[in-house]
């Protein structure tokens, strides 16, 4: 099977490229200025849901990471959620992903401030009604080492005027 692979974060990084090729077609390791834009068009967007949590997205500094910073104090029915989220459209093949065989991959470098925690990697378009498909999520068990985790669509129904959107989200992690 060929995918296009996708994303690379770190501290969240994500690769795409061509497997035949293993080149990155997107590539946000946050060496230079965070990009934030609460549309994902150009930048990432962030927010939280059901809840009372409240969000923050930022460069580490001095850092090739970004950071996401949760206070979910006041959700005292613990019941919220997280992501970071962004529009790849312009970076990616398109066109190629139309074809039958190809395929989205993302890979993000993540490390936890508590754990567990679980967090889930996401491909999804403006036409996405299922928000379950193309969706994978990770157990992360300690915050001592980096966990390199990746997932592949399999099915994935581009059209040539699709918004392309890859998201990283948290959720379960606790009111604290």
């Amino acid at each position: 099977m060929k995918y296009l692979k996708i994303i690379k974060f770190a501290s969240i990084v994500i690769l795409f490229t061509i497997s035949n090729e293993l080149s990155a077609q997107f590539i946000d390791d946050f060496q230079s200025e965070l990009l934030i834009d609460q549309s994902a068009k150009v930048g990432w967007a962030f927010r939280t849901g059901d809840g009372e949590a409240e969000i923050n997205f930022s460069k580490k500094i001095g850092k090739s990471s970004a950071q996401i910073e949760i206070d979910a104090t006041k959700d005292v029915n613990n019941i919220w959620w997280a992501i970071i989220r962004r529009n790849i459209s312009e970076q990616i093949d398109i066109k190629q992903l139309t074809q039958e065989g190809y395929e989205l991959r993302v890979e993000a470098k993540v490390k936890p401030s508590h754990a567990p925690r679980r967090i889930n990697l996401h491909f999804n378009t403006q036409r996405t009604t299922d928000f379950h498909s193309h969706l994978m999520e990770f157990d992360l068990s300690d915050t001592t080492n980096w966990h390199v985790i990746s997932m592949t669509t399999s099915g994935f129904d581009a059209q040539m005027d699709d918004e392309v959107f890859v998201q990283l989200a948290l959720m379960d992690w606790g009111i604290k």
